[in-house]
Parts: structure tokens; C-alpha cells; sequence
């Protein structure tokens, strides 16, 4: 919870260095990770404590198109593969049908 919002969203490529905006969406953390001291940077053991994660996606930028692309119908069954996303830092907007909820 103290890492920078925006220098992540640089680091991850999900922005540019020249900034932009980003949709930021809480989700579950991993239940538990190991400490690890890597040369540059250190992390606390934290052992069987459900911790927050965060997504971000870009929402506008200078790398963005000035139109959003049309937004692609999915199947219950499309991989993320099958979005053939390049590069990091690009956003797909799609439509998920509602009856995928069983589907497995």
C-alpha cells in the first residue's frame, strides 16, 4: 500500500514517463510470500496475510489513440491469447456475454 501509483503505472508500461490517466482497480492479493532481499530492493516476509493487489489500466495518454477502438464481443471461451495483445500498456476494451458465469 505504499508503492507510488503512478511511478507503477510508468514501471509496469502502462503509461508513458510523460504521465496520462489510469482506471486503478483493488483486487485480491496472494495469501502469502516469502521475504527476499534481491540487491536492490527488499521484501518483508509476510506469511499467511491476505494482502491488497491493484490493476491499472491506462485511460488516456499520448501513446493512446485519439478514438478508443471499437469494443470486441467475446465468447465464455476467448483466451487473453486470443486478444492478441502486443505489447504491454495496451488496453482491449471487450464485452463479456452474461451467461459465462458456469463456464470453466
Amino acid at each position: 500500500l505504499r508503492s507510488s501509483v503512478c511511478l507503477s503505472a510508468v514501471v509496469d508500461q502502462v503509461l508513458p514517463v510523460y504521465g496520462g490517466e489510469v482506471v486503478v482497480t483493488k483486487v485480491l492479493g496472494l495469501p502469502s510470500y516469502s521475504g527476499r532481499d534481491a540487491s536492490v530492493a527488499m521484501s518483508l516476509p509476510a506469511t499467511d496475510e491476505p494482502g491488497d493487489a491493484f490493476h491499472l489500466y491506462a485511460a488516456d495518454s499520448i501513446d493512446m489513440p485519439a478514438v478508443l477502438p471499437s469494443e470486441r464481443s467475446m465468447k465464455c471461451t476467448t483466451t487473453f491469447g486470443d486478444l492478441g495483445i502486443g505489447r504491454k500498456g495496451v488496453s482491449v476494451p471487450v464485452h463479456c456475454p452474461g451467461s459465462c458465469g458456469g463456464t470453466g
